[in-house]
């Protein structure tokens, strides 16, 4: 018995045709399997918005991209081949047929210099510093007080966002609290309040999260958000 497949566009003529297949098994192509399965377009970049964050964690050496770009319809944005933006001289790949993202990764750098190339424009370069900073206290390892206790870091700037998550599974019971996200101001108070949630017998783990943002030239909208993220363990007391 032989097998043919046909364009799934045609499986509405075959279905009515159905009693003419003497002899045949007829299967229909689902269609091209790397097609995107959301709806894309394509316009000059200084017509899209296009929103990139830079994610990097103490002791990695390198970054992660993510990005959207999207034309004033909402519709995700397919770079033409003379189109690209770039982050340290990687071009942005994608989008994703699934969530219309693109990404990349880079080496992580006191710098980020993003490059949006678009025929009709030129080059335009927008540079973004790297967030860095230190835990100054409680120190990694250190006897933390559920009835409250601050944290402090460097290198605080009230221009930047802070977002700190605080941790703990005991006795196989996961607890996570958020707080912010805030100016940065260089510490959190935690309150016993803050804490009631957690208890002694495990540690808990403290991550706080640096956020900067800044502007993209060379399209319509959009800014690039760079985030820096450390950790530290302490041991929760009375």
């Amino acid at each position: 018995m032989r097998r043919m497949r046909f364009p799934k566009g045609a499986a509405l003529a075959l279905a009515s045709a159905c009693g003419l297949c003497s002899g045949l098994v007829c299967t229909f192509d689902p269609g091209v399997p790397n097609e995107p399965s959301i709806p894309t377009t394509r316009v000059a970049l200084d017509e899209a918005t296009a929103n990139i964050t830079i994610t990097r964690s103490a002791g990695s050496s390198s970054a992660s991209v993510s990005a959207t770009i999207t034309a004033s319809s909402g519709r995700v944005v397919d770079l033409a081949s003379d189109q690209a933006i770039s982050v340290n001289g990687k071009d942005l790949a994608g989008p994703d047929n699934s969530s219309g993202d693109y990404s990349t990764t880079v080496t992580a750098g006191d710098e980020y210099t993003i490059r949006v190339t678009e025929p009709t424009r030129g080059v335009e370069t927008t540079v973004v510093d790297a967030v860095d900073f230190s835990v100054t206290s409680p120190a990694n390892g250190a006897t933390a007080s559920l009835a409250g206790f601050s944290m402090m870091w460097s290198n605080d700037d009230p221009n930047y966002q802070v977002v700190v998550e605080v941790s703990q599974t005991l006795f196989d019971d996961a607890n996570v609290r958020k707080f912010g996200p805030f100016d940065d101001t260089g510490e959190i108070t935690f309150t016993q309040s803050d804490l009631r949630a957690f208890g002694q017998g495990a540690s808990l783990k403290i991550i706080i999260t640096k956020t900067s943002s800044q502007a993209i030239d060379g399209v319509a909208a959009g800014t690039v958000e760079v985030n820096f993220s450390k950790s530290v363990s302490v041991t929760p007391g009375p």
